[in-house]
């Protein structure tokens, strides 16, 4: 939901966002009880309605296996990422490294 004018930004960057035109958007939605973002991408369209209850759909499984995990165990997630944010990875060559995410188990309960 939008507090005091600001938007609420996603956590991901994603093609076809409908950032740009949110406003737009969310003019026409109006407000009610309960929103379906039936092509739910970045959901920020969904994190900034004005609706009681939001539902978020999309056909990208990875993408709503993510949303999943940020609802159903931010702790775990946060704590993975903090893992990253140490001196030691602040140069150049482990910022290139790839890293491997097949420890990580996604949770298979519904976004709701």
């Amino acid at each position: 939901m939008r507090s005091g004018g600001r938007v609420n930004r996603s956590p991901v960057k994603y093609p076809g966002s409908k950032r740009l035109i949110l406003d737009k958007v969310l003019r026409r939605l109006g407000s009610g009880k309960h929103l379906v973002d039936v092509f739910a991408g970045s959901c920020v369209v969904g994190l900034n309605a004005d609706f009681d209850t939001v539902h978020f759909n999309d056909l990208n499984q990875d993408l709503i296996a993510f949303y999943k995990l940020l609802k159903n165990d931010s702790d775990t997630f946060i704590t993975e990422l903090e893992s990253f944010f140490i001196s030691d990875n602040n140069h150049a060559d482990t910022y290139y490294k790839s890293v491997s995410y097949t420890h990580l188990t996604l949770p298979t309960s519904d976004l709701v």
